[in-house]
C-alpha cells in the first residue's frame, strides 16, 4: 500500500517523464534512428571516427525511459497534468518510430557463440575509428603522453608513444563505464516486455530481453573479465580489448593533465556500474562480485594494494564518507545485498 506521498511522487514523475520524451523524440531525432537503421551501415562502412552512425547511451536511455514509463502506465500510473497528457497523447502517435528504436538496439547488439550459450556486443567496431578510442589497440606500461613544465610556470604535453595505426582495435565499440547503461536497460526489458508491447506496440519476436541480458552478462565473462577469480579485472572495452582510453581527453581545450586510462583503468566501472546484480542469474559473476568484496575488506598488504589501485572506491575503512569513493563503495555494496535477496529467491 503506497502513502499519499509516494502516489504524489509517482504522478509526478509518469507527467515528467512523458513530457521529456515526447520533446526528445523529435522528427528529426526519428530520422536519425531511419538513417541508422535503414541505410543497413555496416561498421565496415565506416572510414572515420564521425559518431554520425552510432548508437549511442542516449538512445539507450530513451528505451530505459520508454520502458519505465510502460510499467508505470499499465500500473495505472497516469500523467495528470496538461501538459503530461498531451504529451502522452502525442507520443501514441510516435510508435512507429519507438519501434525503430528498439530495432535499432537489435541491429547493433552482436551476437556470438559463448563458453555457455551466447555472448553479446553492443555496436561492435562502429566506434573503432572514434578519436578516444584511437589507442584502444595499445596495452604497454608506457603512457602515450605526459607533460614536463616549458619553464614559464606552465605545462607542455609530450608524446610518448607515438600513434601507430596497428593501435586501431577493430572490434571496438562501447567502453565499460559507458556500457553500465546496459544493466538498468536490460532490467527494465525484462520486466516490461509485455507492458512494451501494450503500450508501445513493440512486438518483435527477436526481442527477447532475458536471453539479451544473459549474452551481455556472457560476454563480461567470457571477454571483458581477466580470468582470475582471485584478483578480477576488466578490459576498458566492451569488445575486450584493453587498450589505453580516452588518452589525453579535454587536454588542449581545459589544460587537463589527464595520461588517460590505462589497461584495466576502467576495472572500477564494473563494481559500481550495476553489473553485480547479473550475478543472481550468472554464477561466475556471483563469485567474481563477491570475492572482490571480500577483497576490500582484507587488511593484508597485496589485498589493499590491489583494491587501491583498482577500485579505491570500495577500499574499507576510509575516512572521508563523503567523498565519491564512499558514493562507489554504496553504490556496490548496494548491489550486493540486491544479489543476495535474488539468490535467495530463485
Amino acid at each position: 500500500q503506497q502513502t499519499a506521498a509516494e502516489n504524489n511522487f509517482l504522478t509526478n514523475a509518469v507527467n515528467t517523464m512523458t513530457v521529456h520524451l515526447n520533446r526528445w523524440l523529435t522528427t528529426g531525432y526519428f530520422s536519425s534512428v531511419n538513417k541508422r537503421l535503414r541505410l543497413h551501415v555496416s561498421s565496415a562502412d565506416l572510414k572515420d571516427g564521425s559518431s554520425g552512425y552510432f548508437f549511442t547511451d542516449v538512445d539507450l536511455w530513451y528505451l530505459t525511459a520508454l520502458s519505465d514509463l510502460s510499467e508505470l502506465y499499465r500500473s495505472g500510473v497516469r500523467p495528470v497534468a496538461e501538459d503530461g497528457k498531451k504529451a502522452f497523447e502525442e507520443l501514441q502517435n510516435k510508435k512507429e518510430g519507438i519501434k525503430n528504436i528498439f530495432d535499432l538496439f537489435l541491429a547493433r547488439t552482436s551476437l556470438s557463440k559463448a563458453q555457455k550459450g551466447m555472448r553479446a556486443e553492443v555496436d561492435k567496431g562502429f566506434w573503432r575509428y572514434y578519436f578516444d578510442n584511437r589507442y584502444a589497440g595499445y596495452t604497454g606500461d608506457v603512457s602515450p603522453v605526459g607533460w614536463e613544465e616549458s619553464g614559464d610556470g606552465k605545462w607542455k604535453m609530450k608524446t610518448q608513444v607515438k600513434w601507430d595505426s596497428s593501435y586501431i582495435a577493430p572490434d571496438a565499440g562501447w567502453d565499460i563505464s559507458h556500457a553500465r547503461r546496459l544493466v538498468p536497460a536490460l532490467e527494465t526489458f525484462v520486466r516490461n516486455r509485455e507492458n512494451i508491447k501494450a503500450v508501445w506496440g513493440y512486438d518483435n519476436p527477436d526481442f527477447d530481453p532475458v536471453a539479451l541480458r544473459e549474452a551481455y552478462a556472457n560476454q563480461v565473462v567470457d571477454k571483458i573479465w581477466n580470468g582470475d577469480v582471485n584478483y578480477p579485472l576488466f578490459s576498458n572495452f566492451w569488445s575486450g580489448d584493453n587498450g589505453w582510453y580516452r588518452v589525453a581527453y579535454a587536454a588542449n581545450e581545459t589544460g587537463r593533465r589527464f595520461a588517460g586510462y590505462p589497461p584495466y583503468g576502467l576495472s572500477i566501472s564494473i563494481a559500481d556500474g550495476g553489473y553485480p546484480v547479473w550475478g543472481a542469474f550468472h554464477p561466475t559473476l556471483n563469485t567474481i562480485f563477491r570475492n572482490i568484496f571480500e577483497l576490500s575488506q582484507k587488511n593484508d598488504d597485496r589485498a589493499r594494494s590491489f583494491i587501491s589501485r583498482n577500485y579505491p572506491g570500495l577500499l574499507g575503512n576510509r575516512s572521508n564518507s563523503a567523498s565519491k569513493k564512499a558514493i562507489q563503495n554504496l553504490s556496490f555494496l548496494s548491489d550486493l545485498v540486491e544479489l543476495s535477496f535474488a539468490v535467495l529467491n530463485k
